[in-house]
């Protein structure tokens, strides 16, 4: 089961600095702003680097591809440009940033797929969480998405569809199912969430999860994404390791091309693999929280009666004064990172909505 009681060590907490408590000045000297800043910075460097690297990456794919069996493509030829254009895109850069980050960042990529908390049982709770957390904004990004559709807007969602092509859906089902997970996984909750994470765990969680939902380019997925980041992150803190995150991620995507799949052939068999996930996420998310309440309650009363600080509920602790005054106040004046979250809103607005392309043609 998924346990509350799991604190998190020193892979993404702030063990590194020093303790954010009595003896630390509230506001940070300058020399220390300054450094804290200059990790932020790199992390929102290599978050630019990844949009860099993807198109440019994509272009000489292309073209290469474009050389090689020349520009009259077929619609197969088309499909399959596209779909292995950008599956070599994201992989190669994900995988190169992640031991660049590791590089850049100072911190050895195997720290980051310790095995020591891992159970079964926990890796099932956290995945079943997690498809809880996903039905559930899944929900709440369609209701947004027909908000948006009543009022004019059109924000299109990518669609991953089997074809006739034997080798396209080998590719598709591969990348999608299998290396884009783990790629996306790499560079979110591990080395984005490594890089923002080294004064405080929370901050880096919410900003890393806000950085993946930026990363899907949609209103409707950055809500669906930004969620799911925030609970990746959290049982990538808790665990130390992201091999629970990116199991989670495997599981949900491959069960979404299942139902997309599914839905093309046969919809009623569709409709009860999304019945099926809808129980499942749900029974079992309630049944887990519960049980996550009670030993949540039997740890504060026992912490209680021992003069013991009070747990937090997700495990990952609350930040000192100190700490809060060492994330939000620095990252904004960051420049990597100002650049990043402007420019991925700027494709939202710019590429979803109807009336934002109309002022620029």
């Amino acid at each position: 089961m998924f346990d509350p009681n799991i604190q998190p060590t020193s892979a993404f907490n702030s063990a590194a600095m020093p303790t954010f408590g009595q003896g630390v000045p509230l506001n940070p000297p300058k020399e220390e702003k300054r450094q804290i800043r200059k990790r932020y910075s790199r992390t929102g460097l290599l978050l630019l680097l990844e949009v860099i690297g993807v198109q440019l990456i994509a272009v000489i794919f292309q073209l290469v591809y474009l050389a090689v069996v020349g520009t009259e493509l077929t619609d197969g030829q088309y499909d399959f440009l596209v779909i292995s254009s950008n599956a070599t895109a994201y992989l190669g850069t994900h995988f190169l940033l992640f031991f660049i980050g590791a590089k850049m960042l100072k911190f050895r990529p195997s720290s980051l797929f310790s095995t020591k908390r891992l159970t079964p049982k926990g890796i099932l709770g956290g995945i079943v969480i997690c498809e809880t957390v996903s039905v559930t904004f899944s929900l709440i990004a369609s209701v947004v998405l027909m908000l948006l559709q009543l009022i004019g807007c059109a924000p299109a969602t990518p669609e991953f569809t089997l074809s006739d092509d034997t080798v396209y859906n080998v590719i598709l089902l591969s990348y999608a199912c299998l290396l884009a997970p783990i790629g996306e996984e790499l560079i979110f909750r591990g080395v984005v969430l490594k890089g923002f994470s080294k004064v405080s765990p929370r901050f880096g969680i919410i900003f890393s999860a806000l950085a993946f939902g930026l990363f899907h380019g949609n209103i409707t997925q950055f809500i669906y994404a930004t969620s799911l980041g925030i609970i990746w992150g959290i049982i990538t803190v808790k665990f130390n390791s992201i091999i629970p995150a990116m199991l989670a991620h495997i599981f949900s995507n491959s069960y979404g091309m299942l139902l997309n799949s599914t839905l093309a052939t046969n919809e009623t068999v569709a409709v009860m693999l999304a019945l099926l996930r809808y129980a499942v996420a749900f029974i079992g998310g309630i049944t887990i929280l519960i049980v996550m309440i009670v030993k949540y309650n039997n740890r504060k009363l026992a912490n209680n009666l021992a003069n013991l600080p009070t747990p937090t509920f997700s495990g990952v602790p609350k930040d000192t004064p100190q700490q809060k005054k060492r994330t939000w106040g620095i990252v904004v004046t960051s420049v990597p990172c100002w650049i990043f979250i402007l420019m991925y809103v700027a494709t939202i607005v710019y590429t979803f909505f109807p009336q934002a392309q109309g002022m620029f043609l």
